[in-house]
């Protein structure tokens, strides 16, 4: 019997071959196919980022060794103001917490299994450079998310 779940090895649900049951992470992202889904959800363009220009933001992911993933964000077109510098300022919390709640809104994650840990944000120096590290559960969570936006045809 298939499994209805997305693998990276049969691109699409997974036929059970002898190459896909010995592979045990056929059913992980790749971090092509976290840059994808945020891509395709439209993540860090919403207003709370705001922008001096149309300029799309510049997304990498990596994998951690945990099985989670790292997300380094540049947005270019924002400025970089001195407030993020700091801490405790209210504009860096608030900037940090659009970017947590991007990445719930763009996985379709629920908010009751998403905690205070597994979504970790970093604002960095320069254009505004937000990192974001995921934990493998989170990862694992998102999987039939980005999964599907993988899957689904590219709108023009």
């Amino acid at each position: 019997m298939a499994d209805i779940r997305y693998c990276r090895l049969c691109h699409g649900p997974c036929d059970n071959c002898i190459r896909c049951i010995l592979n045990p992470n056929r059913f992980h992202p790749t971090p092509d196919m976290i840059k994808t889904a945020l891509e395709r959800r439209g993540a860090f363009t919403s207003p709370a980022f705001r922008t001096i220009s149309s300029d799309p933001p510049k997304i990498s992911v990596t994998n951690q060794a945990d099985g989670g993933a790292e997300v380094a964000v540049r947005l270019t077109s924002m400025r970089f103001i001195s407030a993020y510098r700091n801490p405790r300022s209210p504009e860096r919390r608030e900037l940090m917490e659009a970017a947590r709640e991007e990445i719930i809104r763009s996985f379709d994650l629920p908010r009751d299994r998403v905690g205070g840990g597994d979504i970790t944000v970093d604002i960095r120096e320069g254009s505004v450079r937000i990192l974001v590290c995921l934990t493998g559960s989170i990862v694992t969570i998102s999987t039939s998310t980005i999964s599907a936006l993988n899957t689904a045809p590219r709108e023009n």
